[in-house]
């Protein structure tokens, strides 16, 4: 993998903030990654005497929608402590096949709220009704997040260092058991149910005081994602016809016709999240 090793015991200027193009940049600069392990574990540039940062194999994971990779940073600082940090990186590109949909629906500017105004917000309630530690959301932590005209990055826990994995079929494919897919679907249920009890109790539209979940719903009714939706479909009306279940025949009508073709899924989106402007 990609390594960088530095010594700084002569380095003392603190660089701007800065917000890399690609993670190999980010990577092979100084400056960011000694600004990032300021800003997320309060490391100023005089207690830290070298580190190392590496990535993990480039075709361990591929982002969609950003350059995403998982990134390793081991510190030594001057009091002789040694610490490793585990990171999962995404950067917004210059250059993606996906460019245009990422500035055109604030992909980035979208997450970045969730993780920072959103999910507070719905613990926040879950804390002030007394279940919060009934209802426990599956999500991680957001390290650090930073954007300006047309960059931006969101640092996350990298979960496999945490014991998390994905099975991988015969040909080395990742997939989704149905005990996991049943979990993420279950974790996706909370953060729905909350917002939906959140708004009933205080009588607030939270698309009104968050717009970025209004435009984030906008993304699903541009063509190349509805594309990937009918594909979906498809996949999982294929699923369906191997059920013996009773009532299988009648569930995959039912499930086909409600979502015949790409233009039924664009109104569907369309009707869910319009937003005001263009009401």
């Amino acid at each position: 993998p990609a390594s960088l090793r530095m010594g700084l015991s002569g380095y003392r200027r603190t660089p701007r903030t800065r917000v890399p193009s690609s993670i190999p940049q980010m990577i092979n600069s100084e400056k960011i990654i000694c600004e990032l392990l300021k800003e997320i574990y309060g490391h100023t540039y005089q207690d830290i005497k070298k580190f190392d940062v590496s990535r993990g194999a480039s075709s361990d994971i591929a982002g969609h929608l950003s350059d995403s990779g998982r990134v390793t940073v081991k510190v030594e600082t001057v009091d002789g402590g040694d610490h490793a940090y585990h990171w999962f990186v995404k950067i917004m590109p210059l250059h993606h096949q996906n460019n245009d949909l990422v500035a055109k629906f604030d992909v980035f500017r979208n997450e970045i709220e969730f993780y920072s105004k959103i999910a507070p917000a719905l613990k926040a309630f879950l804390k002030e009704s007394n279940v919060l530690n009934e209802i426990e959301f599956d999500i991680p932590e957001m390290l650090y997040a930073q954007e300006d005209e047309n960059r931006a990055i969101i640092v996350l826990p990298d979960l496999i260092h945490e014991g998390y994995k994905q099975e991988r079929d015969e040909n080395g494919n990742r997939y989704l058991s149905t005990e996991k897919a049943t979990l993420a679907v279950e974790s996706l249920a909370k953060v729905h149910a909350t917002s939906y009890a959140l708004q009933m109790k205080k009588k607030i539209d939270m698309e009104k005081s968050h717009p970025s979940i209004a435009e984030a719903g906008a993304f699903w009714t541009n063509s190349d994602m509805t594309s990937r939706l009918i594909l979906m479909k498809e996949v999982f009306c294929e699923f369906l016809k191997e059920s013996n279940q009773l009532d299988t025949a009648l569930t995959l009508e039912r499930f086909s016709n409600a979502f015949e073709s790409e233009e039924t899924l664009k109104e569907l989106c369309k009707e869910r999240y319009v937003l005001e402007d263009d009401s």
